[in-house]
């Protein structure tokens, strides 16, 4: 026979069996990281071991770059030589500007110095002698040597009329100076002592060449 039951029955077993959550979207639990919980380094490399332990540090993750090993203050001067010939003022000026301490770079020339590397009387024979052929006027060539090399050019040998820096020597090259660049200018006498004395020609060359200029140009009568 059928079994059948009453109406409070059902009701109890409805509420009984009633979910007031089924149908809504449960929170999920959070995830934390392995790493947040106390992750052991113990099997991580030295060098990401290191960078865990700056992270925890509060530091940058990023290992610092150890700095780069410089050269012997001689190593570098035998580079520098390699290019073209220098005077000891021009390599002490330029390896304590890399960083040389005044005793390594004063090694460093002293030893060049011995073995022929670097030698301030042929530098300056070579130098007067490249100017000279570019045009430069004496006063301009013992100025550069003087400041920037510190070579007293009275100490070179047959200075200057064997390196074409007399007095008739100046003054003939500045004459051809000027005819190959002759002055545009509407004052030609002003004009043409400038250049000359921007050359580097003393006072006298430069004002006797340019009146020799205008006069064979016939601008001067």
């Amino acid at each position: 026979m059928p079994c059948y039951t009453n109406g409070s029955e059902q009701v109890s077993r409805s509420v009984s069996s009633f979910d007031p959550d089924e149908g809504r979207a449960r929170p999920r639990r959070k995830q934390y990281s392995k790493c947040r919980q106390g992750r052991s380094t113990e099997n991580y490399p030295k060098s990401k071991q290191g960078n865990l332990d700056s992270y925890e540090n509060g530091n940058s993750c990023i290992s610092e770059i150890p700095e780069k090993s410089k050269k012997p203050a001689f190593s570098t001067l035998v580079h520098l030589c390699s290019v073209r010939d220098r005077s000891c003022a021009e390599l002490n000026d330029r390896l304590l500007k890399d960083g040389y301490s005044p005793a390594e770079v004063q090694a460093a020339i002293d030893r060049a110095t011995e073995c022929g590397l670097v030698d301030d009387a042929r530098f300056a024979d070579c130098f007067v002698r490249t100017k000279v052929a570019a045009g430069k006027g004496r006063v301009w060539i013992q100025r550069e040597l003087s400041v920037k090399h510190g070579f007293d050019v009275e100490c070179l040998e047959g200075w200057p009329s064997e390196y074409g820096l007399s007095e008739c020597d100046q003054l003939e090259s500045a004459i051809s100076f000027l005819q190959t660049h002759p002055p545009r200018a509407k004052d030609l006498y002003a004009s043409a002592y400038r250049k000359l004395a921007q050359r580097g020609y003393s006072a006298s060359v430069a004002r006797e060449a340019a009146r020799s200029w205008m006069k064979d140009s016939g601008i001067w009568d």
